[in-house]
């Protein structure tokens, strides 16, 4: 899990995060899962943009080839935008890194 500010500012530097942690098999399996039902997402309804918030990412595939999805501030009008299960599935990768989701979403 990576969290970057978006400028350089001390105000935020709390906010940096860049975690690595194992996973058991049958979690891993699990997300493997759920993440390919990502590709169902409309996009054309997911898109948008705004001057503040968040941006989350959930990236897979190998080292050579991978997949993003990344969205602006998923938490704003999810279910209108189509993207109630992208933020589900970051809640539930934050929570398994054993952080707390309203911290970072």
């Amino acid at each position: 899990m990576k969290s970057y500010p978006l400028r350089s500012d001390k105000k935020w530097d709390h906010s940096i995060i860049d975690t690595s942690f194992v996973v058991e098999k049958d979690v891993f399996i699990e997300l493997a899962n759920q993440v390919i039902e990502l590709n169902k997402t409309n996009l054309s309804k997911a898109l948008g943009g705004g001057l503040d918030g968040t941006t989350c990412s959930i990236e897979f595939g190998s080292y050579s080839s991978s997949v993003t999805y990344k969205f602006w501030t998923p938490d704003y009008k999810p279910k209108e935008r189509g993207l109630a299960y992208f933020l589900t599935l970051c809640r539930r990768l934050i929570e398994i890194a054993d952080l707390d989701p309203k911290e970072i979403l």
